[in-house]
Order: C-alpha cells, then structure tokens, then sequence
C-alpha cells in the first residue's frame, strides 16, 4: 500500500459523512425500541404487572372471569411462543420468530387491556363528562345529532362507514404479517409499541374522564350491548366477563381514532400500502362518531391521544440510539 492511499482524501471523508449522515437517517427511521432481549424482559415484565393488576382488579370489583378464559388465552400463548423459540433456535427464521412472538404478546396484552377496561369502570365512578363533551362539539358549530340522522338518511355511506370502521382488527393482523414478511420487523415492534402506549393511555384517560357516548346520551340507540354493560358495571351489576362477548366500552378518547391514524402512521414510506391505509383509516375517522357513537369530541381527544403515543415512542426509539 502506497503512502498515497494513506493521506486523507477530503472527497472521501465528505462521502464517509454523507453516508454516516444517512445511516443515521435509516436508523431514526427504522430505531429499534430497546435491544431485543431487553425489549423482550421488558414487554413480559409490563404484561405480568398489568396481569398482576388485573387480577387485583377483579377482586376488588366482585367481578369474574367466565370459565376457560385463562386456557383460552394462555394455551394459544403458550404454543404462538413455543413456535417463536423453534424458529429462533431451530429452524431460524427472525420473521416467523418475530410474528409469533408479537401474536402472543397482542393476545396477553388485549384480555388484560380489556380487563382493565371494564373493572376501571366498576371501581371508579367519577361524574360523566357527556355534557362538556357535546357543549364541545356546539362550540365548533358541530350537531352530531343531525349529522347521525343524515348518515343513516344515506344508505350508501352508512353501509361505507359500518364496513369500514370494523377493520382495524383485521387491519392489526394484516400489519402483523406483512411488516414481518417484508423484513421490516423493526418497525413492527414500533406498531406493537404504538398499540400499547394508545391503549394504556386510552384506559388512564378513560377512567379519569368517563363518557357513555353519544348513542346513550342522546338515547339514539338505546340497544347498543356496549351501553347496558357499562351501566350495569357503574351499577355493580354485572359480575362475569365473558372474553368472547367483550364490548369495547371506552367511548372518550376514541381508541377507533387513534388506532386508525397510527396504522396509517406504522406504514409510512412503504409504497402501496401508505395511500392505502391513509384512504382506507380516513374512512375509519369519519365513521367512528356514527358508527361507533362517538361525540365528535372524542375524535379530537384520539388526535391528542395519538400525538403523545407517537411522542413517547419516539423518545423510547431515540434513547435506543443513544445507548
């Protein structure tokens, strides 16, 4: 090697900072959420507290379990995380690994999140915020009343709305999939975070400001199966949960918005699916105030919802760097 190659060449030393530059672009964006095997104690670790949670929970609020949940929920979780250990030790492969691994996370973490969802609301009773949130809507010149009868008026968009704004659980499975299945695994466990982050938010802020909806409030669809729970919970009432028949019962802020803008956020930069989801959860958006009985306030509450998640996330990633 000639002393020539050895002195500094400033072209090359711009390319070795344009190349750093972008190296640091590419891992802003696809920024692991911790290490995995950190990642991976931690997850477990908030799944047992928040487990350990609800069982108290349930104690506390004279409320029980239907019988099999527990070997409804835990044998699929225990064979989802024997696949993902095959297929990290035997048969390598971080995608099918990967997959199997957040499945089983979602599972444990959607019957303690929907738990928690209904024995919040039997153990605390604060005043229903329904009147402050409609006063809301009037001071936007928003009447979501006349907007309800338009939309069942129009047989067209009501039948848009309803097929859309029941989507997000297979959209949810969809993200799964093929975020593993293109490699991008990373930003997959980023949607698993936004998934927890908005729930646990959700519930928080749920059970400080608690709202029946717009359905119960203006006694449009006294029927819903979702109202009659809640008022049997606030009334001590009900005393089983049955896993099968969990109604989502949070009405403010709406999960069905934040959800929504963070699907569509979780695929950012990936062609074909970010127009995609970007149509398909503005659909989602509009439909929740009439599909789901949400006060048009409980959207702008998903909005804010979903800026702190992304915000915390974020910060989760950016620390992840910095170590």
């Amino acid at each position: 090697m000639s002393l020539l190659n050895l002195a500094p060449n400033p072209s090359a030393s711009h390319d070795s900072a344009d190349m750093h530059q972008a190296l640091r672009f590419y891992r802003a964006i696809e920024a692991p959420i911790l290490s995995s095997p950190l990642r991976t104690r931690i997850v477990w670790l908030l799944l047992f507290c928040l487990g350990l949670l609800s069982g108290w929970s349930l104690e506390s609020s004279g409320i029980s379990l239907a019988p099999g949940t527990l070997p409804g929920v835990g044998l699929p979780v225990l064979g989802l995380l024997a696949l993902s250990y095959i297929y990290r030790r035997f048969r390598p492969d971080p995608r099918i690994a990967a997959l199997a691994h957040m499945a089983a996370v979602t599972l444990v973490f959607t019957t303690v999140a929907a738990i928690l969802s209904y024995t919040v609301i039997a153990l605390w009773h604060p005043p229903l915020i329904d009147g402050t949130l409609v006063a809301a809507d009037r001071m936007l010149g928003l009447d979501w009343l006349a907007a309800y009868r338009w939309v069942m008026a129009h047989h067209a968009v009501h039948l848009l709305f309803h097929v859309t704004y029941y989507t997000l659980i297979p959209q949810m499975v969809f993200l799964l999939v093929i975020l593993n299945f293109l490699g991008r695994i990373e930003r997959c466990w980023e949607l698993m975070g936004l998934f927890i982050v908005s729930c646990l938010g959700c519930l928080i802020l749920s059970a400080l400001w608690p709202a029946v909806g717009a359905f119960g409030y203006f006694h449009v669809r006294p029927d819903e199966p979702y109202l009659q729970i809640f008022q049997d919970l606030r009334n001590h009432t009900l005393t089983t949960i049955d896993h099968d028949k969990v109604q989502g019962i949070i009405t403010f802020p709406s999960l069905h918005a934040t959800l929504a803008m963070l699907f569509a956020y979780a695929v950012r930069g990936i062609r074909i699916l970010f127009p995609v989801f970007i149509v398909l959860n503005a659909l989602v958006f509009m439909a929740t105030p009439f599909i789901g009985g949400h006060h048009f306030a409980d959207l702008w509450g998903g909005v804010g919802l979903t800026l702190l998640t992304v915000a915390v996330v974020r910060l989760m990633q950016h620390k992840s760097i910095s170590a």
